[in-house]
């Protein structure tokens, strides 16, 4: 009896995986769905593009490709922040400071970085300028990124500037090209050089607003800074023939050229100088840059209003960790109406005062191209984004002046022939808005004469069968990014990025897209760098390990393999 219930039992027991095998519950749940906007002009990009929707619905991710000019693009992620992944790269500078892209309000943080260590750490760094006491800082920072993957770094491949070797004195590197601009020459056939992008700028023609790359390559040679650079990045006199720097350096000290005149004749002054800086602090001020100048004295209160103060004189703050700011009583904001950090000394001196030290600062200054005055006064700071001085006829002092701009076709200066450092030989530069698939051929039949190129064997290959064509190849400054929107009620789980970042083989770009001529780019800073860390490696292409944090992060699959998350 004992042994025919035991029996009983274990069928009983065998059975019971079986009904519940047959009554599990289908995973119900909306499938994932994203999009990916991206440019048009850039093949690798585009390709990459593909390559990054085969990866992700290979994890059960549907993705949607909305392809854009960069000009829509930008618009949608910086102004509207109306995305969910994106492509973009980046151009960096000479200094690694990355607080005007990563800080927590920055207009380039469309991705929606908030992290107060993070903060803390960029703030740190442009407080030190000794590099090797910065750089264990950005090191930190760096880790943080890494962890947080507000981007899914993609690549930085080397990239090259193919040119026709009639021209002389092109010294292009990876922190410029323009050096020594009214030094160049060409040996043969017209008296004008035409250089080719591959897509077509904004339309923003002043350093103080403009955004793009592609806005500044066309800008660049029609503006002067207090100073000019060598291609190894030291000064030369530019507006300034004489500068300084305080021992304790918070006090950057220029004097001007009294012989430096605008395209239009009249003289550059230190009232230019002031003015240029005070339009990027203003209240009004449209563009992304007033934070390079934040550490000026007294730029809070004249960018953002005389904040409150409790009786003990402490600064009051709301509830979100916000500074109050004092209001009249009409209940308008109190501004400061000067501005202490910029001292005009007479018509041509000036000084920078800033509260505390800011390492990039120098640099950026010296270098930073100046606007006229005369051009602009009148016009509400608010609305000089339209001025025609900034869209349709800009004016500056550097070795070309503006010609004329048909959109979407080409931009083109002329010499200036009162440059203070001699006219240029050239009789013109034209910017012609060529995509790859015209810029390689162009440059083979001799049509154009400088191409940006990102490496190809085959490009490479027909480049050096052509005697008349140079190709000056080095590392990038720059990478390339997917862009996360950190708000996305999927995209907001840090599992989940770094499961995106798994996902996507991007060694497989470098060798497939780059023909092996790159590298896996793993957090922000580029290795030409000095802040660069080598010991940071990328994550690995692991579709299995993309999966296991999905599924970590609250995930499913259902019966079809699509991602969902489960509503039963």
């Amino acid at each position: 009896m004992l042994k025919k219930g035991l029996l009983m039992l274990l069928a009983v027991l065998l059975l019971v995986p079986v009904f519940a095998g047959g009554c599990a519950k289908e995973v119900v749940g909306d499938p994932i769905e994203l999009t990916l906007s991206y440019p048009t002009g850039n093949p690798v990009r585009m390709a990459s593009a593909e390559l990054i929707k085969e990866n992700l619905e290979a994890i059960g991710i549907k993705v949607n490709l909305d392809i854009m000019e960069f000009a829509t693009l930008a618009e949608k992620v910086y102004d509207n922040v109306d995305f969910e992944l994106y492509l973009m790269g980046w151009r960096l500078g000479a200094d690694p400071d990355a607080s005007g892209i990563w800080l927590k309000d920055m207009k380039w943080n469309a991705v929606g970085l908030d992290n107060p260590k993070s903060d803390e750490l960029l703030l740190q760094g442009r407080g030190v300028v000794d590099i090797e006491l910065r750089k264990p800082i950005y090191w930190e920072w760096m880790e943080i990124l890494y962890d947080e993957c507000p981007y899914v770094w993609l690549y930085a491949g080397l990239e090259a500037h193919v040119y026709n070797n009639r021209l002389k004195e092109f010294k292009p590197n990876p922190f410029g090209k323009y050096f020594d601009l009214e030094k160049w020459e060409v040996t043969s056939g017209k008296n004008e050089i035409v250089y080719a992008m591959w897509s077509a700028p904004d339309g923003i023609f002043n350093p103080n607003l403009s955004e793009s790359a592609y806005d500044a390559d066309c800008h660049d040679p029609i503006f002067m800074g207090l100073l000019n650079t060598n291609p190894d990045l030291s000064y030369k006199p530019g507006i300034a023939s004489e500068w300084d720097v305080s021992d304790d350096g918070l006090v950057f000290s220029y004097k001007l050229r009294e012989d430096v005149k605008w395209h239009d004749g009249k003289p550059v002054t230190a009232h230019d100088v002031a003015f240029t800086f005070l339009w990027m602090c203003d209240p009004d001020y449209t563009g992304v840059r007033a934070d390079s100048w934040m550490k000026l004295r007294g730029f809070d209160e004249y960018r953002n209003g005389y904040p409150e103060k409790d009786a003990q004189g402490n600064v009051v703050k709301d509830a979100e960790g916000n500074v109050v700011r004092k209001k009249d009583a009409n209940g308008n904001i109190v501004y400061a109406e000067e501005l202490p950090g910029i001292v005009v000394k007479g018509d041509y001196e000036i000084e920078f005062h800033f509260a505390e030290v800011d390492a990039p600062a120098h640099l950026l200054v010296s270098t930073w191209g100046i606007s006229p005055k005369h051009v602009f006064e009148g016009t509400p700071i608010k609305d000089l984004e339209k001025h025609p001085g900034v869209t349709t006829n800009p004016i500056g002092c550097g070795p070309f002046k503006f010609s004329k701009y048909v959109q979407g076709q080409y931009f083109e200066l002329v010499k200036n022939p009162d440059y203070v450092y001699g006219a240029p030989k050239l009789d013109k530069l034209i910017i012609a808005i060529h995509n790859r698939d015209v810029a390689v051929p162009s440059l083979l039949n001799k049509d154009i004469d400088i191409a940006w190129m990102q490496p190809n064997a085959d490009d490479w290959a027909e480049f050096k069968k052509a005697p008349h064509i140079t190709i000056a190849e080095y590392a990038q400054n720059g990478y390339q990014y997917m862009g996360i929107n950190m708000r996305h009620p999927f995209l907001s789980n840090k599992l989940v990025r770094q499961a995106l970042t798994y996902a996507i083989n991007r060694e497989a770009m470098v060798e497939g897209l780059l023909d092996g001529m790159g590298i896996v780019q793993a957090s922000h800073m580029s290795s030409v760098s000095w802040a660069f860390n080598p010991d940071i490696k990328p994550y690995p292409y692991n579709p299995e390990k993309a999966k296991e944090l999905l599924k970590k992060a609250g995930y499913k699959y259902n019966k079809e393999g699509l991602l969902v998350k489960p509503t039963n």
